[in-house]
């Protein structure tokens, strides 16, 4: 938390700095996501209660087509498991569309 934020010149970009919690709502609220365009969504939150916190938030908004990539999902008590949790709690169904370094990286498409 301590590294200063990226500058980007790309308008689509935005980094914010801080805790999930205590951003991604606002973040939510202020943003409007347009039906019918599909959502490429970089999940880089390595823990379980950071990584359930975001995909419980962001619930309302995935919709079929959309992608979730995860950075860390084969470390099984983190994002793997709040990836499972989050998919048997809000039954959400997904397709695994690609996977690297024995599913350290993966990439799936809401169904």
């Amino acid at each position: 938390m301590a590294a200063g934020i990226p500058q980007s010149s790309d308008e689509r970009v935005v980094f914010i700095k801080g805790l999930f919690q205590d951003t991604l709502p606002g973040f939510l609220t202020s943003n409007s996501f347009h039906q019918g365009r599909r959502k490429v969504i970089h999940l880089d939150a390595d823990l379980f209660s950071s990584t359930l916190f975001t995909l419980c938030s962001l619930a309302p908004h995935l919709q079929k087509g959309d992608i979730l990539l995860f950075d860390e999902f084969n470390v099984p008590n983190h994002e793997f498991l709040a990836y499972k949790t989050f998919c048997d709690s809000y039954y959400i169904k997904t397709k695994l569309i690609g996977a690297v370094n024995n599913y350290l990286q993966v990439a799936v498409m809401v169904e």
